[in-house]
């Protein structure tokens, strides 16, 4: 007897201009497309977390902050552990099988709430992060 396959896909977007985190169930078959559309164009991998899930964020994400001169309405960054360096706009967590395949997202959303934080303070000419907080505290 053969497994079915999913259909649809548990993601995690992380969200730095409302500073949540959120999870959506994609339709397999439209997943790069909605990633595209979260992260507001063409998406990179910005690395992968200890539980295999894939984080994507908006490719061109530091030019467009740049265009927007850095405004603080326009532009939203953030970090997470194993990537020091700020990611600009939403990034979508994907889970990620040992074959490249996408499945369920299981890296769990409060720790991604503990774990990532909000980018305050950033100096362009470094590439530094001057001030950041957790997203779980951000509103306190």
């Amino acid at each position: 007897m053969s497994k079915l396959r999913p259909t649809t896909h548990l993601v995690h977007v992380i969200n730095p201009f409302d500073v949540k985190i959120e999870t959506l169930k994609i339709e397999k078959k439209e997943l790069a497309d909605k990633i595209s559309e979260i992260v507001g164009g063409f998406f990179t991998t910005a690395g992968r977390f200890d539980q295999g899930d894939t984080l994507y964020v908006n490719d061109n994400g530091y030019n467009d902050a740049a265009m927007f001169d850095w405004d603080k309405s326009k532009v939203a960054m953030f970090t997470v552990p194993h990537y020091p360096q700020p990611l600009f706009g939403k990034g979508v967590v994907v889970g990620t099988t040992t074959y490249g395949d996408e499945m369920d997202a299981e890296t769990d959303p409060d720790w991604l709430l503990w774990n990532t934080r909000l980018v305050r303070e950033f100096n362009p000419m470094t590439g530094q992060v001057v001030k950041a907080v957790q997203f779980a505290k951000a509103g306190q």
